[in-house]
Order: structure tokens, then C-alpha cells, then sequence
């Protein structure tokens, strides 16, 4: 089915709501393959909603497979967009971790490893000492340990939303701002 923008008399394959960290990508990579993208946002620029106040924080340290897969292509796309597009993203891999401060938290996060290291996540179980080294400043009390993921990290999530709708557009997608659906 095409959707056509009355005013315009232009036809679009696919018109998405919203110019943030979901928006944006999917507007590049659905131009890419030469599909006519329409992106419309109610505030004046990309980034600019919910996406505005994210950390940036990137990680494939997640229990379902699907999201697993999901995140480590993310993963990938961020840690190499400076090399291929030039945009200065910020990405910084910094690793994540996750503190156990009781054993039940020990045994779900050792059981979660299982699952991850079967999806090729470079993922570790640190005991109480190893896990002060990579994070000094955590309370060392009651501290059993924790898993750690060397491979995640973070980036400015705005410089991103602008990179990711520079590159949409670069591709062919056309950018409706200022205006609500």
C-alpha cells in the first residue's frame, strides 16, 4: 500500500512517526534499500523528544536472544560510525556491568551467562576482587561480584539522532518537521 501526502501530491512507501533514536535509523536503512521514506515530527529537529533526555547507553547484556542479536548489531553500527560516515558520534566503549550484592542476584546474573556467551557476548563473571579493579569507586560491602561486558558503551544520543537523519536524508528520505500526525 503507498501513502500519498495530500498537500504535497507526493507518494510514500512508509511514513514514520517520529525523529528519534528509532525513527531515524529505520529512515536510513529503509531509504537505502530505495524505499520512499516520509518521517514526520512534531518538534523542529531530529532528536528532539524522548530521545533528548536518554544516557546513550549501548549494551547487548540482555537475557532474551532476540534483543541479544539486536543490540550487537547496534553495537557494531555505533562503534564503527565514525570510520565509515565521518560523523563524530561520541561513541565511547566503555563496558557495562552488573553488581551482585547477595547470592541470589550471583546465581541469576551466572545463569544469564549462559545465554549470553552462547550469543557470542565477550561477557565475564568477575568475583568481589576483579570486579573492584574495573570499578573501583562501587561499595565494597556485602559486594559478591559481578558481570562485565568490556564491549558495550555509550554515545551522545543527539549527535547520533542528527547523524542517523543526515545520512536518511542523504539516502532519499524526506523530513517533515513542526508537524503532528
Amino acid at each position: 500500500m503507498r501513502w500519498s501526502v495530500a498537500a504535497s501530491k507526493k507518494f510514500f512507501d512508509v511514513i514514520i512517526i517520529g525523529a528519534g533514536s528509532v525513527g531515524t535509523p529505520a529512515a536510513m536503512f529503509l531509504a537505502r534499500e530505495g524505499i520512499r521514506t516520509l518521517v514526520i515530527d512534531k518538534f523542529p529537529s531530529a532528536g528532539q523528544g524522548s530521545n533528548k533526555h536518554a544516557i546513550g547507553g549501548l549494551r547487548a547484556t540482555h537475557s532474551d536472544p532476540a534483543k541479544i542479536r539486536i543490540c550487537l548489531r547496534s553495537l557494531e553500527i555505533f562503534g564503527t560510525w565514525k570510520e565509515l560516515y565521518g560523523d563524530n558520534i561520541e561513541w565511547h566503549k566503555g563496558g557495562y556491568a552488573f553488581a551482585a550484592y547477595a547470592e541470589a542476584e550471583e546465581q541469576t546474573l551466572k545463569e544469564l551467562l549462559v545465554t549470553q556467551k552462547a550469543f557470542g557476548l565477550n561477557i565475564s563473571w568477575l568475583d568481589q576482587k576483579e570486579f573492584l579493579e574495573v570499578i573501583p569507586d562501587l561499595n565494597p560491602n556485602g559486594l559478591v561480584g559481578g558481570m562485565f561486558s568490556p564491549d558495550d558503551g555509550h554515545a551522545s544520543p543527539l549527535l547520533s539522532a542528527h547523524a542517523f537523519f543526515l545520512q536518511a536524508r542523504r539516502a532519499g528520505a524526506e523530513f517533515h518537521f513542526n508537524e503532528t500526525a
